[in-house]
């Protein structure tokens, strides 16, 4: 197994993002949407009165309510985008000009309006012994994506990262060692939760697992089908196009990561521990392949946050992060 990331899983990897956003009706969210990528504003309703842009590939860019969303002017304005399959080499300057012409339109987000952004990734090609993997490297790095990316910030509704992204720990790694079939990982992952019947579980839209930094609730309940995910519920909101395609661009390389190693050690970052987070995030992202023009801009986005040097594990004079 390579222990670098194909760039092609990167590429053509299939995925979906979902944008919490208000100030915008989700009708007007699927007009600008139609004038922007092309195709047709359709009422679809629903429980969730969707709205949608029916583009001229017959794809569903949908805008749908979310009852978690505090909105700027009533129901209407709870809009939630959720893309039709994407790949990144294929789709990502079409969602960034919509996400730019959405802002343009007047919609608004923020931890202030209990919003956030979720990213799904194809399950194909999994296995146990890469999701395994998967929730070995969230656990291993936990501590450096949430600073990175500030999601213990404090909403209107309290901290994100405790309801609705909440972190994988020690025990949930111990209960996935030796589980060598999905059968056996999802019984592990809804016991672990709490849930002594996981077949009964997987039925429920919002158990209560999924609010994960990593939700396998969703993996599990629609493993066989063809919209088969993985969801990572990580991220703070925000409509600046280049940010979104950071948030994207993790994901799939963290993906790649899980499908092309061999074995993901669930070993807490010994750099971050040791204080020095901007080499540990600097490293961390080059193992997974982020070198070159496509990771530079993504790259600034998750140093942001961090301290500590870039260029050096110890500092310049050797003397620090021991």
């Amino acid at each position: 197994m390579s222990t670098t990331p194909s760039i092609d899983l990167i590429n053509n990897t299939t995925f979906g993002v979902e944008i919490e956003m208000t100030g915008i009706t989700r009708e007007a969210a699927a007009r600008v949407a139609a004038a922007t990528i092309g195709g047709e504003a359709t009422y679809i309703g629903g429980g969730y009165g969707r709205w949608a842009c029916i583009d001229q590939q017959g794809r569903k860019w949908q805008f749908a309510s979310d009852g978690s969303i505090l909105t700027t002017g009533g129901r209407d304005t709870s809009c939630e985008l959720e893309t039709p399959p994407l790949t990144y080499s294929q789709d990502m300057e079409t969602l960034q000009n919509l996400i730019r012409a959405l802002k343009a339109a007047g919609a608004v987000t923020g931890t202030e309006y209990n919003c956030g952004i979720h990213v799904h990734v194809s399950g194909k090609g999994h296995s146990p012994r890469s999701v395994r993997n998967f929730v070995n490297l969230f656990y291993s790095n936990d501590a450096l994506i949430r600073k990175s990316l500030g999601i213990t910030e404090t909403g209107t509704v309290g901290h994100r990262d405790m309801r609705w992204c909440q972190p994988l720990d020690q025990g949930l790694v111990d209960a996935f060692k030796g589980k060598n079939t999905f059968e056996a990982q999802r019984d592990a992952w809804y016991s672990y939760y709490g849930y002594r019947n996981s077949e009964y579980a997987m039925q429920e839209h919002y158990n209560s697992s999924r609010y994960h930094i990593l939700n396998l609730h969703r993996f599990f309940s629609t493993l066989g089908r063809p919209k088969n995910t993985l969801e990572v519920r990580a991220f703070n909101p925000t409509l600046r196009a280049g940010v979104v395609r950071a948030y994207i661009l993790l994901v799939l390389s963290m993906n790649a990561s899980a499908l092309t190693q061999k074995n993901i050690r669930a070993v807490k970052n010994p750099i971050m521990i040791a204080g020095n987070e901007k080499f540990a995030m600097r490293t961390w992202l080059n193992r997974m392949g982020w070198t070159g023009e496509m990771f530079k801009n993504p790259h600034k986005h998750f140093i942001a946050r961090l301290e500590g040097d870039a260029a050096w594990r110890f500092g310049k004079n050797g003397d620090r992060f021991h």
